[in-house]
């Protein structure tokens, strides 16, 4: 869909369409970035690591062993957070890490006092977690990596994404110094190399990132989301990228399903009359079709007869209460549509579980709790959102073409396989199966 005549382009944060009228081209570019990265730019020493950290998660029954990609993003995330928050994680006291975990647990149980605790969480976020002072590079050892994790656990904007890393940290405690060192170093390497590659492929489409970062400095200062709406071009690039690893993880299972549900963000609602008279009930956000341009309706109404049914997302505080409902039921498949810094942690959360789904992007940011230089409403692609329930939609005829049911490729491991036993067909798994050209 294209902008909206009051959205300036200027004023985008990212910005996918990049006034061609549509984010088509995007999605192309995006998966031939990940698979020359994947191909192309991930050393042996890289893959023996991950390898390693796939069979210890067999070995200690961790959870179901997945994709070596999905464990590769992880490993990527390590580079990623130590290259950002390194400088910020040092300056993290134990009194502060307490205060932070009090007052989330508080705005998480209490409706009534969530503002006022927002309000502190926004002066704490400013005064102590974007501390930089007396800071010296730290040393590549499991003690700070300790420190990093605890850090992005203090902002309470990486709580799937922390999960996963103390996972890492078990897998490190029996591991020697040079090992340790070596993970923390090629990470950090890959990362570098991530951000060049990706910099160089998909950089048209996040310009507005650096811009946005240099004018809003004052505009966030004591509030709590500063960590999650100041970061860097390089997160909006591991966004995308942990995306397609994502989408192609679940294709099978999402394909399997037999009831579908497109969840949309509130910020696509367009009423004309601009005030949105969706249903509210409980948790539960449904579009009455009161505006017949509206975005929401639009995409509502063509999925209609389809066994799809479109929801529209309750605030991501309550998105892991909302989809609760469908934990481990694999008759049910949900496609996300969210912006780029919104979708790993959903993401993750969806996968925590066991629920099949799949995740489509906004072609822009839109929500103005977040960022208040865009105006909304967002959009997304509408093709892709088709090509993503139905693989062999065509996008120029906008008809479907039938398919062959999808196959069950889940591997059985063996009881106790020896780490060359472990199933390696999906090492580097770059399999055209997410999107269609077509």
């Amino acid at each position: 869909m294209p902008l909206d005549n009051q959205t300036n382009m200027a004023d985008l944060i990212y910005n996918l369409p990049r006034g061609l009228g549509s984010s088509g081209e995007y999605y192309d570019d995006l998966k031939i970035t990940s698979n020359h990265f994947i191909h192309n730019e991930v050393n042996s020493r890289v893959k023996d690591m991950v390898v390693d950290f796939r069979t210890f998660v067999y070995e200690e029954r961790i959870e179901k062993v997945r994709s070596f990609n999905e464990y590769l993003l992880e490993f990527l995330f390590i580079g990623i957070s130590w290259q950002s928050y390194a400088e910020y994680a040092s300056n993290l006291t134990p009194s502060t890490k307490i205060l932070t975990n009090f007052l989330y647990s508080v705005r998480s149980h209490s409706k009534t006092l969530k503002p006022v605790t927002d309000r502190i969480r926004g002066v704490i976020t400013t005064s102590k977690l974007l501390r930089r002072q007396d800071y010296l590079e730290l040393m590549p050892s499991l003690d700070n990596l300790r420190m990093i994790v605890a850090w992005l656990d203090a902002t309470k904007d990486f709580n799937e994404e922390v999960k996963r890393l103390e996972a890492w940290i078990d897998f490190l405690k029996s591991k020697s110094p040079i090992y340790i060192a070596n993970v923390i170093k090629f990470s950090l390497d890959i990362s570098k190399k991530f951000n060049t590659v990706f910099t160089k492929y998909l950089g048209k489409y996040t310009t507005g990132v650096e811009p946005f970062l240099k004018s809003t400095t004052k505009v966030y200062k004591n509030r709590e989301d500063a960590i999650f709406c100041r970061r860097t071009e390089l997160h909006y690039f591991f966004n995308m990228f942990a995306a397609e690893i994502l989408n192609r993880a679940m294709f099978d299972r999402f394909q399997r399903t037999k009831e579908k549900f497109v969840l949309l963000p509130t910020c696509m609602s367009s009423p004309e009359s601009g005030i949105c008279k969706a249903r509210v009930r409980g948790l539960d956000i449904e579009c009455t079709g009161c505006s017949a341009n509206c975005k929401v309706n639009r995409i509502n109404k063509m999925l209609k007869g389809k066994k799809v049914d479109v929801k529209l997302l309750p605030r991501s505080s309550d998105f892991s209460k909302w989809i609760k409902r469908w934990q481990d039921n694999q008759e049910v498949g949900l496609v996300r549509v969210a912006c780029v810094l919104n979708l790993l942690s959903g993401g993750y959360g969806m996968m925590s579980l066991n629920i099949p789904s799949q995740f489509v992007f906004l072609d822009y940011s839109g929500c103005k709790k977040h960022w208040p230089t865009v105006a909304q409403p967002t959009a997304t692609n509408i093709d892709q959102l088709m090509v993503t329930l139905y693989p062999g939609y065509q996008k120029e005829q906008k008809k479907l073409k039938p398919i062959a049911p999808v196959p069950n490729r889940m591997v059985k491991l063996p009881l106790k396989p020896a780490p060359s036993e472990l199933p390696a067909e999906d090492l580097f798994e770059v399999l055209d199966t997410t999107f269609s050209k077509s």
